[in-house]
């Protein structure tokens, strides 16, 4: 990764954190939430495999025979009368 390439992730990665996702760092294998305050988070010397920003949940919604990722779609469902399941994701 260029110097170039890596400003220009950690500012898409500040701006994130800017936007209030959490920031993760990998270690022994998992994903840990960090502060990132003036003494933590990546800087141009850091890995980007290291840091990331903590996945916002998946939500699907399903009637009986359908499903779908749109809110919208399972608000007419049920305008419908359909009965709609929500899923949220585990991250």
């Amino acid at each position: 990764m260029t110097p170039i390439e890596k400003a220009k992730w950690l500012a898409e990665f500040y701006g994130a954190i800017a936007e209030g996702k959490t920031a993760q760092v990998i270690y022994k294998d998992s994903w840990q939430d960090r502060p990132t305050d003036s003494t933590s988070g990546p800087t141009l010397s850091s890995s980007p495999n290291h840091w990331r920003i903590k996945p916002e949940p998946r939500r699907k919604w399903e009637t009986s025979s359908t499903e779908t990722y749109n809110p919208l779609v399972a608000t007419e469902w049920r305008k419908q009368g359909l009965t709609v399941t929500e899923w949220v994701e585990v991250v």
